[in-house]
């Protein structure tokens, strides 16, 4: 089973960067251990390691994790955005003619 090394990726309608830093360890699922319920049509799985979801503060913590409990990883990298920094009074500056 392969573990995926990620950081979440900020949300449309977030404005801050809370929590932006964090890095997770989750074991990939896989749809050979999914099966389908007869009666409610519901997705489930006897693998317990998909809920399993860990919280690093540092990339490399997280690769020395695995590491050290010979969890093979894929790391994931998102891009990342650039902020700009406005201020109010911008907004009321004329634009050069």
């Amino acid at each position: 089973m392969i573990a995926v090394i990620y950081q979440k990726s900020k949300c449309s309608n977030q404005s801050g960067i809370c929590g932006k830093n964090d890095w997770f360890l989750k074991f990939s699922s896989s749809e050979n251990h999914k099966k389908k319920s007869n009666i409610m049509n519901w997705l489930g799985s006897d693998n317990m390691d998909e809920q399993i979801n860990i919280n690093f503060s540092s990339k490399e913590l997280a690769i020395n994790y695995a590491k050290k409990h010979n969890i093979n990883y894929e790391i994931i990298e998102i891009n990342q955005t650039k902020r700009r920094h406005k201020s109010y009074a911008s907004n009321f500056n004329k634009p050069p003619l």
